[in-house]
């Protein structure tokens, strides 16, 4: 089975295939991506092997008006989290926001891929996530299996971490009129404890993002 990494976005503009292409081959040596299902213009799925010629990962744009019923299916599968997601006020935004979603893209990476690799697929998403040109004036938000959801600033909104993670992470809780963002560890009940019931840790530094 693949990980998987979707981007959503209420823009049903993309970049033509061929800049993700030589955006791909820039990035790093050895890497080479192939454009395996769609046209140069209305492209489907790109696939990048690494300098072995093994398979990464693919790069799948759809857009909902044009599949609707595969949109319905991943849709299904992100409110059934959603609905048991926390923090309740974050995961309750996220539902409303998926409303709005006209393109979808999906990474499926292999668990054998190089970390070259997946830093692409985040510099992927970092791109679409800021490049106008790419998401036509708009941002989108990014799921990430076994993890949860990150925002349009991507700092990350839905508690999914197994009970095993630390490390320091860019989280945000919603307020009326954007995002309490900080910075917390993982590992740490008493961080997790607040922000999975919609609060800002004690002790940690909180930046309000306006929207």
């Amino acid at each position: 089975m693949p990980y998987n990494m979707w981007f959503v976005t209420p823009s049903a503009q993309s970049s033509p295939a061929d800049e993700w292409l030589d955006f791909v081959i820039e990035f790093a040596d050895g890497l080479t991506g192939e454009l395996t299902d769609g046209t140069p213009a209305d492209w489907r799925q790109i696939s990048v092997t690494d300098d072995d010629g093994n398979w990464a990962f693919d790069f799948e744009r759809r857009t909902v008006a044009a599949n609707a019923d595969e949109w319905a299916g991943d849709l299904d599968f992100f409110m059934g989290w959603l609905a048991v997601a926390k923090p309740t006020v974050n995961a309750q935004w996220v539902a409303q926001y998926l409303t709005r979603v006209q393109t979808f893209y999906l990474f499926r990476c292999s668990l054998n891929a190089l970390d070259s690799s997946l830093d692409l697929v985040n510099a992927i998403i970092d791109s679409l996530r800021h490049d106008d040109e790419n998401v036509g004036g708009h941002s989108g938000l990014m799921y990430a299996e076994g993890e949860g959801w990150s925002n349009e600033n991507g700092r990350h909104i839905t508690w999914e971490f197994t009970d095993g993670a630390t490390g320091l992470w860019w989280m945000a809780i919603r307020a009326d009129d954007g995002w309490d963002g900080f910075q917390m560890e993982l590992g740490d009940e008493g961080h997790r404890r607040a922000f999975k019931a919609g609060e800002v840790p004690a002790g940690v530094t909180c930046q309000h993002l306006r929207d």
